[in-house]
């Protein structure tokens, strides 16, 4: 009997997904106090192997230090084996206290094909006038689907483990133009070797298969990156790297942005990128961008 093995191939979700908003958070403010501080934007994403990604971002602040965050990704993404549907959103509530800040906030993410993670995080934060610090941790669970094809039926086993990451982040303003930031991430899972070493049978079907793609979770992240500002628009190019936890194998991520102020509340955005995992061919995106802030 012939049997072929489909794991799912989502390296390219780093790129697809590779969104980003800044946002202010959310509170009351008393009659007659301050307004509050708004900020919205709207991100569309466009990669040479086909598929669209979007991403919308909201937030509020109040003049007390309350905040609110809110993110929404989708994307659709082509890979040479299987269309992904990635799909993620996340909600932050916070507070500031002078140069300090603390959050909560929830994320949920899941690729449409395998995986799926939920996680609750807390966040720390430090801001002076040249330099911030913020030290998160976050608990959360990752669902892993495989699916094995037979001549007769398809049989579908999901893997769950539970995970606990800690990150810290950090940027500095060398001068009045130019910023550095770099930032890591580490996780922890419950089952540290791959979902299909801990289940024999599994295993003993698959021993003499070929997987089309063995990607498992990210259990390491980091990224470096500089911002350079002109008189009327701004420069930033990041890299960032992350490494698989079940077989070690580390995808890069480098993207450029550029900023043009359109208005006093409205900006543009356009960025380029490249994608690179074993494997695979590089993926190249571009991205347009508008934000909205007020008041």
């Amino acid at each position: 009997m012939l049997i072929t093995v489909r794991m799912a191939a989502v390296r390219r979700v780093g790129a697809a997904l590779a969104l980003s908003v800044t946002l202010a958070g959310v509170g009351v403010a008393p009659v007659g106090a301050d307004p509050l501080n708004y900020s919205a934007s709207l991100t569309t994403q466009f990669a040479d192997v086909g598929g669209t990604d979007l991403a919308l971002g909201l937030g509020v602040s109040s003049p007390a230090g309350y905040f609110v965050d809110g993110y929404v990704a989708r994307s659709d993404t082509r890979s040479t084996s299987e269309p992904l549907d990635p799909r993620f959103w996340s909600a932050t509530v916070g507070k500031r206290f002078g140069a300090w800040s603390v959050s909560v906030g929830y994320r949920d993410f899941e690729d449409g094909l395998q995986v799926a993670t939920q996680d609750v995080a807390a966040e720390l934060g430090w801001l002076s006038n040249r330099t911030s610090l913020s030290l998160s941790v976050s608990q959360g669970a990752a669902d892993e689907t495989y699916e094995i094809v037979t001549v007769n039926r398809t049989l579908a086993r999901t893997v769950a483990t539970d995970r606990l990451a800690v990150g810290l982040n950090g940027a500095v303003d060398v001068s009045e133009r130019l910023t550095l930031s770099a930032g890591m991430k580490r996780y922890e899972y419950d089952q540290p070797e791959a979902p299909l070493a801990s289940l024999p049978r599994l295993q003993a079907l698959l021993r003499s298969n070929v997987f089309t793609a063995q990607q498992g979770l990210i259990d390491l992240s980091w990224n470096a990156g500089a911002s350079w500002r002109f008189n009327r628009l701004s420069v930033s190019a990041d890299f960032g790297r992350s490494r698989s936890r079940d077989d070690g194998i580390e995808s890069d991520d480098l993207s450029i942005v550029l900023d043009v102020p359109i208005s006093i509340r409205w900006s543009l955005s356009l960025g380029a990128g490249r994608y690179t995992t074993p494997d695979f061919e590089p993926t190249n995106y571009a991205s347009v961008g508008i934000r909205l802030r007020g008041p």
